[in-house]
C-alpha cells in the first residue's frame, strides 16, 4: 500500500510505503519545500521519528520555474554526490550527467526519451535515476 500526503497548499510532502499490509511503513520519504520547490528529501525505513541523518537528497533549484540543476546525494564518502540534469525547453530531464574528479571528465550518464504523455519510454542506464523528470517534476513510479 501507498499513502501520498500533501500540505495546506497541495504540495506533495509524504510518501508512507506499506509492503506487506500489515498498517506498519516500511519506507518514509518526507520533502522539504523552499517555496514551491522541493530542497531536501528524508528517507525512513522501519517505524521511528524521522532524524536529520536520514537526509537522502539534497536539490539545487534555478531562477525559472520548475528548473531543476542538479540533485546531491548525502552519503558520506562517495566522490561522485552530483548528478547534473541537463534539460530541455520545457525543462525535462533529457540527459543525467555526473563530474569524474579522478579524470577531470563530465559525463552523460543516462539518456531519457519520453512519450508526448511525459512517460519515459527508453533510457540509457535506468540505474541512475532523477526525482524530477517530465517539465522538472517530481515523478514517482
Amino acid at each position: 500500500m501507498i499513502e501520498y500526503a500533501y500540505d495546506y497548499a497541495n504540495r506533495w510532502v509524504y510518501k508512507r510505503l506499506d509492503d506487506d499490509g500489515d498498517g506498519h511503513a516500511e519506507q518514509r520519504r518526507i520533502f522539504i519545500y523552499d517555496g514551491n520547490q522541493i530542497v531536501m528529501d528524508f528517507w525512513r525505513t522501519n517505524s521511528g521519528d524521522m532524524q536529520v541523518g536520514q537526509l537522502r537528497e539534497r536539490y539545487l533549484w534555478g531562477p525559472a520555474v520548475d528548473q531543476i540543476l542538479a540533485e546531491e546525494a548525502v552519503d558520506g564518502g562517495t566522490p561522485d554526490l552530483v548528478q547534473w540534469t541537463l534539460t530541455d525547453h520545457l525543462n525535462t530531464v533529457r540527459d543525467i550527467a555526473k563530474y569524474n574528479p579522478g579524470s577531470d571528465m563530465t559525463t552523460v550518464v543516462n539518456h531519457l526519451i519520453y512519450d508526448a504523455f511525459g512517460r519515459v519510454t527508453a533510457e540509457s542506464n535506468p540505474a541512475v535515476d532523477s526525482l524530477f523528470l517530465f517539465t522538472g517534476r517530481p515523478f514517482d513510479s
